[in-house]
């Protein structure tokens, strides 16, 4: 019997001490069931909120990472797949479940082993018209504690300008729009945004749209302050009529107080680099 399999209704009962097997079951040396196995009962523990004891267990997060890397590639990939998703959807719960000071240690620990680069590649793996939610919703989360978005985070941009468009869902394009804002704060990602045609598309996100929510558009109004401190970026905004939707938003839509305060600033942000 698998250690998973033996584990989940004693640990279900309280028996915290029996973690340690069960954290084992995840490393590299053990088979792809026997992986998931475990990941399906973490999975149980994650939607129930009771992690904290395995997050402190010894290899416990750096085994969810190597998971999450495993190569679609690799012998039956279609098993691997189904892994590597479950992997993301235990992180995402793991973190929504947690402390904002335990949530913000976890980020940072999982941002060291590497986990930013994996989810980018599950996301990329998944349709457009129906992406990975825990991945992308988990590597919206990371991004925002990672200190260097310069690194394996730039390959994030492209996906994500992509799933801005009005045929994604709510969903998708908030958590979309909250990553790109993450990213917008540093000075290397925001040439990039530019670079791979962002603005026009988190600009959209201003327009009196049905689609286009407060908090979306807080979220767009946030990343265009970012990046308008660079002319090139400011250039594109007003070649797009950002100002216009801004000063919309500011004196023609009721709005939230938060949404005019950002968008007075968008606003004298571009004036002050001559738009």
């Amino acid at each position: 019997m698998c250690a998973a399999d033996a584990l989940h209704p004693t640990y279900a009962k309280g028996h915290d001490a029996q973690v340690h097997p069960l954290a084992a079951s995840l490393s590299p040396e053990r088979s792809v069931r026997e992986r998931q196995q475990a990941i399906d009962v973490i999975k149980d523990l994650s939607w129930a909120g009771r992690m904290q004891t395995l997050v402190d267990t010894e290899g416990f997060l750096k085994n969810l990472v190597d998971i999450l890397g495993c190569e679609s590639s690799a012998p039956r990939p279609g098993r691997w797949g189904t892994l590597r998703r479950d992997a993301a959807v235990v992180v995402r719960n793991l973190l929504l479940a947690s402390t904002r000071d335990s949530s913000t240690a976890i980020k940072q620990k999982l941002v060291a082993e590497g986990a930013v680069r994996p989810l980018i590649s599950i996301l990329r793996s998944g349709s457009l018209d129906s992406p990975d939610l825990a991945a992308l919703q988990t590597l919206s989360m990371l991004l925002d504690t990672s200190e260097d978005k310069s690194g394996a985070s730039a390959a994030a941009v492209a996906p994500l300008i992509c799933l801005l468009q009005p045929e994604s869902s709510a969903r998708v394009r908030m958590f979309a729009a909250d990553a790109l804002k993450s990213l917008s704060k540093c000075p290397l990602s925001k040439s990039r945004i530019s670079a791979a045609g962002g603005i026009p598309p988190i600009v959209s996100l201003l327009q009196d749209r049905p689609q286009n929510c407060e908090a979306l558009q807080e979220k767009a109004l946030e990343a265009l302050v970012n990046l308008s401190d660079v002319y090139a970026s400011a250039m594109q905004m007003s070649a797009v009529n950002a100002d216009v939707y801004a000063n919309n938003l500011l004196y023609g839509l009721p709005t939230s107080e938060a949404i005019k305060t950002k968008a007075k600033l968008l606003i004298e942000r571009l004036r002050m680099q001559g738009f």
